[in-house]
């Protein structure tokens, strides 16, 4: 499981596939399978499915994870985890009401005060961002991606995962400028019209 896990940082996604599927077999015949090494195994493999674009299996796996999850006594910081993962695969699927459903779900636990200290908290604000930004809510997706970068900026300092939230930051103020030169454009055609026509009537 260490071994996959330190190949799938590396970047060696197929090989690391390869070794979760052997560690998953281990764990089945020592009769291993509601453990958390199951639960951390099944994250593990969602995470590579998540690199690859492969959403629907990604789900498939955390679905597996999640019901175990549930199962263990104070997981509520890993099941919101698992809920803020869910959501960014519903979201890459262009499913956003049910990824709103699971960010919800993990609202219980991160508008507790262990929650609020948690390290996922930061990422949990920027799959909120996201999913504001996805339905076109800027404002609200910039005011929560802010604060997702302030949050982790506090726990980890300067991140790959600050790096990505300013990168979504930059994407959705030239969302904005592409918005507003659309209307601006429209609102001249539109101008051009009425002057034409006035001065056809003239």
């Amino acid at each position: 499981l260490n071994a996959a896990t330190a190949r799938r940082m590396a970047g060696d996604v197929e090989k690391a596939l390869s070794q979760y599927r052997e560690a998953e077999a281990i764990f089945k015949n020592l009769g291993k399978t509601d453990g958390y090494e199951m639960a951390s195994l099944y994250n593990n493999i969602s995470q590579i499915y998540q690199e690859q674009e492969e959403h629907e299996k990604a789900l498939e796996s955390l679905d597996k994870a999640l019901e175990l999850i549930k199962k263990m006594e104070n997981s509520e910081a890993e099941v919101a985890t698992t809920h803020v993962n869910r959501a960014l695969s519903l979201m890459a699927l262009g499913r956003l009401d049910e990824a709103d459903e699971e960010l919800k779900e993990s609202l219980t636990f991160y508008a507790s005060p262990e929650g609020v200290q948690s390290g996922h908290f930061g990422s949990a604000l920027a799959a909120a961002g996201e999913l504001a930004w996805r339905r076109g809510n800027y404002d609200q997706a910039i005011g929560l991606l802010e604060k997702a970068l302030m949050v982790t900026q506090s726990r980890f300092g300067e991140s790959d995962a600050c790096a990505v939230i300013r990168q979504n930051l930059e994407m959705i103020k030239k969302d904005i400028a592409e918005v507003i030169s659309r209307y601006m454009k429209i609102d001249t055609n539109n101008m051009e019209i009425q002057i034409s026509k006035a001065s056809t009537r003239g």
